[in-house]
């Protein structure tokens, strides 16, 4: 037992001990992305909403057919459809002036239709909502030509029970970080994500300085980083999900690029509370590149510190340890 516990802490000396000639993992990484493996470096402490297009409310339910009414007016410009006067300011309300009937639906008519859109709350749980977005599904209202059902237009717009609550066209958030390897790397950094509401495009980007610390108070500096184009691919108000492919880079004495696919989870569970999880893989020169994520933060009008684990393998080094920053949300 006490044989085994030794030996134990000797392997541990000698493969944390920042000293120890082969435990310098950032010159591990140059030779790995140079592909250069002959220096003996080891690795160390390693709502999208259903889309309701088609469905309709208000008096009348049967279905319209391929012959969208609101599309009609809206893309057309036909003599049938008349703007109200007193519009939304967002989303026009058409009279339709037909004759007969259209589809079942009694001539003429009013149309009201709420695009499907997504917003970007200021940040997480901002107006007391269930997350960073707000979600609108594509719905069309359909009114009949009379007093009463006029009135009731006007009503559920006043109500704002049809119309979309607002928000931003697009998310920033950005903000140091720091990791902390426990081979002894420190991996101060910074990060910034971009993303559209609308399109659902964005970009996403980190750049980070791996300082090691040697022997004789000497340190070993080395910056990474990378830079990707993102693709939301699941919208909810409190879950969304992108992924997106970039370059990475290292820039030293000889500088190396590579390859990077990246994707991203952020979780919005119960305010204040912002979950996320980020997985990277790709190449940095000739060497293969992981790297995961994960942290929880808590959102207070804008700012979000958090604390997480970081993991990183660049060729066989691997630097992990527990990792902590703020980001601000706008």
């Amino acid at each position: 037992m006490i044989t085994t516990a030794i030996r134990t802490a000797l392997v541990l000396v000698v493969f944390f001990f920042p000293g120890y000639p082969f435990a310098q993992k950032l010159q591990g990484i140059r030779d790995a992305a140079s592909g250069d493996s002959s220096s003996g470096s080891t690795s160390g402490s390693s709502d999208h909403s259903g889309h309701s297009h088609g469905h309709y409310h208000g008096h009348y339910h049967g279905s319209i057919g391929m012959w969208h009414p609101y599309h009609y007016c809206e893309l057309s410009g036909s003599p049938l459809c008349t703007e109200v006067a007193d519009q939304h300011p967002y989303n026009p309300i058409y009279r339709v002036n037909c004759q007969g009937e259209l589809d079942g639906v009694p001539c003429p008519f009013f149309v009201y239709h709420v695009a499907e859109k997504s917003f970007y709350t200021d940040y997480p749980y901002a107006s007391q909502e269930d997350g960073s977005m707000i979600i609108e599904n594509e719905t069309a209202y359909v009114f009949r030509d009379d007093d009463a059902s006029w009135t009731e237009v006007k009503s559920l717009v006043a109500k704002e029970q049809i119309t979309p609550r607002g928000g931003t066209g697009a998310m920033v958030r950005i903000g140091p970080e720091y990791a902390y390897d426990l081979g002894k790397v420190h991996r101060p950094g910074i990060y910034i994500q971009f993303d559209h509401a609308r399109t659902r495009f964005g970009f996403e980007g980190s750049f980070t300085t791996l300082v090691e610390q040697l022997e004789k108070g000497k340190t070993d500096t080395l910056p990474i980083g990378d830079a990707n184009l993102t693709l939301r691919l699941l919208q909810r108000q409190s879950t969304q999900i992108r992924c997106g492919v970039g370059l990475r880079f290292m820039f030293d004495d000889e500088s190396f690029t590579g390859f990077n696919g990246t994707c991203g989870i952020d979780l919005f569970p119960t305010a204040p509370l912002v979950v996320q999880l980020v997985g990277d893989l790709g190449t940095l020169g000739e060497a293969m590149l992981a790297h995961a994520r994960v942290s929880v933060g808590a959102s207070f009008r804008g700012w979000e510190p958090y604390l997480g684990f970081d993991a990183l393998r660049i060729g066989t080094v691997n630097l992990y340890g527990p990792a902590a920053g703020l980001r601000y949300w706008f």
